[in-house]
């Protein structure tokens, strides 16, 4: 069994599926700020009597994107491997963006990530579809979205994107951050 944790974007989004590829459970809260708050709650009730984290591998994205939720992913994922045998995959928010836009529209120059309610974050691919600049551009509500739908719909496509840590360095997991955090209101 697999579980597949987002928290770096607008939503709290958990999904099982087994090794078929069929999804067994899912949870997706849109537009949670504080996922932190509300994380291991979420987890315990999709989690249920029956399954165990001890058997599950975990797939997380590891941002950028929100600065706790992408950081609860990784630790999460770095605790679940100390307890278990299973593995730990995991893939940047804007690879699986980027992997989105190439599967619905055959090509992706860039994906804008939202960082805060005035600016965005445009990540930018060279022709080969290689990380190439980030600029910072005006948050005009133009931020890729993360089709959830899409991506059950899709999800075998999408789960062979994502890299396998290896065991001696899974407890070296860090979420990707492309500023540094702020702490407190922006003065």
């Amino acid at each position: 069994m697999n579980l597949f944790i987002d928290t770096s974007l607008d939503n709290l989004y958990f999904l099982i599926f087994n090794d078929k590829y069929e999804i067994v459970k899912k949870t997706n809260i849109e537009n949670i700020a504080r996922k932190t708050d509300i994380f291991y709650d979420e987890l315990e009730k999709i989690l249920g009597n029956n399954i165990l984290v001890k058997d599950l591998n975990i797939y997380i994205t590891l941002g950028p994107g929100s600065f706790m939720g992408s950081r609860i992913a990784s630790l999460f994922a770095k605790t679940s491997a100390m307890f278990s045998n299973k593995d730990v995959f995991t893939i940047s928010t804007y690879d699986l963006l980027k992997e989105q836009e190439i599967k619905k529209h055959n090509n992706c120059e860039y994906v804008n990530i939202k960082i805060s309610k005035k600016t965005n974050f445009q990540i930018i691919f060279s022709k080969k579809g290689d990380f190439e600049k980030i600029v910072t551009i005006k948050n005009d509500n133009n931020w890729t979205k993360f089709d959830y739908d899409f991506f059950e719909k899709h999800l075998s496509f999408f789960v062979k994107k994502f890299k396998k840590v290896n065991k001696e360095e899974v407890y070296q997991l860090e979420p990707i951050y492309l500023t540094d955090p702020q702490i407190g209101e922006i003065k």
